[in-house]
């Protein structure tokens, strides 16, 4: 396992669950292998905040399922660590919000962030 995880769960609303997962990176700038557990639905937006200490500059977020799709569809790529961002993955040559199923393999993984440093990623899970 590298770096770690929080998550807390809040329910929005209208069927929407807000799912805010605060990571602090290893001190190779890595986080995995901490699994999720996400209600089934759309993932209908993303927003990526760098935290404080921050990350380097274009650090990495994927959110891999069992079989290594990431269902962020690459939106984590190259981000920003002075501002946050929201981003509405999609599948390949789609327009629906990607589809999530529940299943124990779901990770974050964090990459290219820094010694020890500190962000949140919060998914709005939906009908």
């Amino acid at each position: 396992m590298a770096g770690s995880i929080v998550v807390t769960t809040s329910d929005l609303g209208g069927g929407v669950t807000k799912y805010s997962i605060a990571w602090t990176s290893d001190a190779s700038g890595n986080v995995n292998g901490n699994p999720l557990a996400l209600k089934r639905g759309h993932l209908l937006q993303v927003k990526f905040a760098p935290g404080s200490p921050t990350p380097s500059a274009s650090y990495n977020v994927t959110l891999p399922d069992a079989d290594g799709v990431d269902l962020l569809a690459g939106k984590g790529a190259t981000l920003s660590n002075t501002t946050s961002t929201f981003a509405q993955p999609t599948p390949t040559g789609g327009n629906s919000p990607m589809f999530i199923e529940p299943q124990a393999a779901i990770n974050l993984t964090v990459t290219a962030a820094g010694a020890t440093t500190q962000g949140r990623v919060d998914l709005f899970i939906g009908p």
